[in-house]
């Protein structure tokens, strides 16, 4: 379960980062290219591991991504963050000091 809706939202995500914001993206489509590194890291991560609650928590390259996308000033970027951390919470896939950080 965490597998399939984690790795449709972090594409979803990186899609949004690549898309930009409404016409402001037209201008600022690079503006985080650390964030889409970071994303894109994160699907090759999750496609190396066995994806289950245990194996993802603690796992720093697949939530520093999330952590930075809800850190964004760009709104759509910043509710995709919120809405995966959202979900890692409730299936309990955060380790305790990520979860403090959330």
């Amino acid at each position: 379960m965490v597998g399939r809706y984690l790795e449709s939202d972090l594409t979803a995500l990186s899609l949004e980062v690549r898309r930009g914001d409404g016409f402001a993206g037209l201008f600022t489509s690079d503006a985080n290219p650390d964030l889409r590194a970071a994303v894109d890291h994160a699907l090759q991560t999750i496609h190396s591991l066995p994806v289950d609650p245990s194996t993802i928590a603690g796992v720093e390259d697949i939530f520093h991504p999330i952590e930075m996308a809800c850190a964004s000033h760009t709104p759509s970027i910043a509710a995709s963050g919120m809405t995966l951390a959202q979900k890692l919470l409730a299936d309990r896939a955060l380790s305790p000091e990520q979860t403090r950080a959330v």
